[in-house]
C-alpha cells in the first residue's frame, strides 16, 4: 500500500496523484544502453563494456516477448509522461544491438595479443587485470546466447591461468581467479590461499571471491565469504534499501568503486544465497543509485546491468504471468492482466482534479500470479492550509532558524588577556517574534537516503528578509554546494556531489520589515532524477518594528 495526504484546504482542480507501475528491472536497463553504446572512446574496458550489457540485454527483450529494442521504445514512447522517464531514449532507436556486438566482438579481437592477454590499448603490455575483465565480457556474451570465437576465449583463459600464480596484488588475484574459474580453469590452489588471507581483501574482493569459489565447486569456503557479508551490511528499513560501503580509505584504486562492489556482492549472493533477504534491498540500491540513465561510468554501469539482468531473470521477472488489482481507498480499480506479451506496457494509475480526496488516500497494489511488480508514486498540488507539513521521498529537508546574537568574551592566552567575538545561537519556534534587524541563522539539515549528483536546494524567504550575503558565486556552506544565488524571493544552493547521510547548509538573513509572515517551505531535489525530492514544513514569524521595542 502507498499512502499520500492531500490537504482539505486546496485547490482541488490543480491535484494530480500518479503511481508508476513497472513489472521489470528491464527497463532500467534499456535506459543505460545509449549511454554506453554511443561513449566515444573504444579502449578494451569500453569496448567489454558496450557489448556484453548489448547482449544481455538483447538476450533480455527477447526472453521478455522477442521484442526488439526500437518497439520496446515504442511501446515505452506511447505511455503516460513517457518524456519524463529518462534522458538519452530516443537516440536509443538509432543503433541495432545485433549490429553492436557485431562490432564489439570485431574490435575486441583486433585488441587481443598474440600472448592472448589484452592491454588497455592494443599496444599495451598484456594486463592480467584487463585480460580478466575482457574474457568475463566474452564470457558474458556467450551466456547470452552470442557466437563468440573460441579463440578469443581460449587464448584469454590460457593467459590468465599461467598469470594468476605470480599475480602479487590479492584483489587483483581475487578477480583473476574468479574469472578463470568461471572459464572452467579454475586454480584451487591460488583460491585456497586467497581464501586463507580473505581479510586481507576489500569487500569487492570478497565478493569476487566468494563468487570463483563457488564456480571451483568450494561450496563451503564461499558460503562462509558470503555469510560475514551480514556483517558490514548498511540496512535503511525506512527506505527498503541494503548496501554495503567500501571498507579502506583508497577510494581511487579500481576495486573500490561502491557502486561496483555493490553490483559484484550482488553476484556473490545470487551465486552463493540468493533467497538472502537482503538481496531486493540491495537490488533497489543499485537501481536508485543511478546518475539520469546511468551510473557513474561505462565500467560500473556495465557491472549493474550485468546484476540486475541476472536479478531479473532469476526473481521471475521476465516471465510474468499475474493479475494486478488495484484500489483506491477500498475502491477497485479495472484489474491488468501482466504477461510476456505488455510486460514494457502496463499503464500507470493516474488520477486527477475532484477524483484525488482530501485527507489520506490509499492507493493498494495486489498481485495474484508469479512475478513482481515495482510502484512509486506522487502526489502534487496547490494548498491553502495555514501551516504545511513536511513530506519527502529518498531525500528529506528540515529547516531550522536560528537567532543569532554577537557575544564577547574574554579568554587568557600565553598570558595574554584578549577578548573574543562570537555568536550565541537560539533556536527559534514556529511563530516566534523578532526585533527589525534581528540576524536569523537558515539552517537546512538534508538527510540524503543514497549517493547522490546535481541537487538543487531552493530555501523560500519570507517577505521582508534579507540576506546577509548578497553575492552570487561558487561554493558554499563548507564546500557542500558547488554554487549559490540570492534571488529576491529564495536563495538556490546547488549541490554537485552529496553522500548519503544528514549533511547542514547555512546561510544567515536579517529580519528588516515587520508584520507577521510566513517562510514557504525549502525544497531540495535531484535535478535529474525528478521523483526524488523533499520540502520542510513551512514556518510563521512575527517582526517587531525597531521603534516599538
Amino acid at each position: 500500500s502507498l499512502a499520500f495526504d492531500v490537504p482539505a484546504e486546496r485547490r482541488p482542480e490543480t491535484a494530480t496523484l500518479t503511481v508508476a507501475l513497472r513489472p521489470s528491472l528491464a527497463l532500467t536497463l534499456v535506459d543505460a544502453l545509449p549511454y554506453l553504446v554511443q561513449y566515444p572512446y573504444g579502449c578494451t574496458e569500453q569496448t567489454v563494456s558496450r557489448f556484453a550489457p548489448a547482449a544481455v540485454v538483447a538476450r533480455t527483450l527477447r526472453e521478455a516477448g522477442g521484442l526488439t529494442l526500437k518497439e520496446v521504445l515504442a511501446k515505452r514512447a506511447a505511455l503516460p509522461k513517457a518524456h519524463e522517464q529518462g534522458a538519452g531514449r530516443e537516440a536509443a532507436g538509432d543503433f541495432d544491438l545485433d549490429d553492436v556486438i557485431r562490432a564489439g566482438l570485431a574490435r575486441l579481437r583486433s585488441l587481443q595479443h598474440a600472448d592472448g592477454g589484452f592491454g588497455w590499448w592494443r599496444d599495451d603490455d598484456s594486463s592480467p587485470y584487463m585480460t580478466a575483465y575482457a574474457l568475463q565480457g566474452l564470457l558474458i556474451a556467450r551466456d547470452a546466447d552470442v557466437a563468440v570465437d573460441d579463440g578469443l576465449i581460449s587464448g584469454a583463459t590460457r593467459f590468465l591461468k599461467d598469470a594468476l600464480p605470480r599475480e602479487r596484488d590479492l584483489e587483483t588475484a581475487a578477480f583473476v581467479a574468479c574469472v578463470a574459474a568461471k572459464a572452467g580453469a579454475a586454480d584451487r590452489d591460488v583460491l585456497r590461499k586467497i581464501y586463507d588471507d580473505r581479510d586481507k581483501l576489500g569487500l569487492y574482493g570478497r565478493a569476487l571471491l566468494a563468487s570463483g569459489l563457488k564456480a571451483a565447486g568450494m561450496d563451503v569456503e564461499a558460503g562462509k565469504v558470503v555469510a560475514a557479508f551480514a556483517d558490514f551490511a548498511e540496512e535503511d528499513a525506512s527506505n527498503g534499501t541494503a548496501h554495503w560501503g567500501t571498507n579502506d580509505g583508497r577510494w581511487w584504486r579500481w576495486w573500490n568503486s561502491r557502486i561496483e562492489t555493490n553490483a559484484a556482492i550482488l553476484h556473490a549472493y545470487l551465486d552463493v544465497a540468493p533467497e538472502d533477504r537482503r538481496v531486493p534491498s540491495l537490488v533497489k540500491w543499485i537501481a536508485l543509485n543511478r546518475r539520469g540513465n546511468r551510473w557513474t561510468n561505462t565500467r560500473d554501469t556495465a557491472h549493474c546491468v550485468f546484476a540486475l539482468v541476472r536479478y531479473a531473470r532469476s526473481s521471475g521477472e521476465l516471465d510474468p504471468d499475474y493479475e494486478l488489482n488495484v484500489s483506491v481507498n477500498g475502491e477497485p480499480r479495472p484489474p491488468v492482466r501482466v504477461t510476456r506479451a505488455n510486460l514494457f506496457d502496463v499503464p500507470d494509475l493516474s488520477l486527477a482534479g475532484a477524483a484525488v480526496p482530501g485527507g489520506t488516500t490509499t492507493v493498494t497494489l495486489r498481485l495474484r500470479g508469479r512475478g513482481r511488480c515495482y510502484a512509486a508514486g506522487e502526489a502534487s498540488f496547490f494548498t491553502r492550509e495555514p501551516d504545511i507539513a513536511a513530506s519527502g521521498r529518498e531525500l528529506l529537508v528540515e529547516r531550522a532558524y536560528l537567532r543569532v546574537t554577537p557575544t564577547r568574551r574574554a579568554e587568557t592566552r600565553d598570558g595574554v588577556e584578549t577578548v573574543v567575538a562570537d555568536d550565541a545561537f537560539e533556536p527559534l519556534s514556529p511563530g516566534a517574534a523578532l526585533n527589525a534587524g534581528d540576524v536569523v541563522e537558515v539552517r537546512l539539515i538534508v538527510e540524503a537516503k543514497n549517493d547522490y549528483e546535481h541537487l538543487l536546494f531552493e530555501d523560500m524567504k519570507p517577505a521582508g528578509f534579507e540576506p546577509l550575503e548578497v553575492r552570487s558565486g561558487g561554493r558554499y556552506a563548507n564546500g557542500i554546494c558547488s554554487n549559490v544565488e540570492f534571488r529576491d524571493r529564495k536563495t538556490a544552493l546547488f549541490a554537485t556531489w552529496l553522500e548519503q547521510g544528514r549533511h547542514v547548509i547555512a546561510y544567515r538573513l536579517r529580519a528588516e520589515l515587520p508584520g507577521t509572515l510566513r517562510a514557504a517551505p525549502a525544497r531540495g531535489e535531484a535535478m535529474y532524477a525528478p521523483d526524488v525530492g523533499g520540502t520542510s514544513s513551512s514556518f510563521r514569524f512575527t517582526v517587531q518594528d525597531a521603534r516599538e521595542r
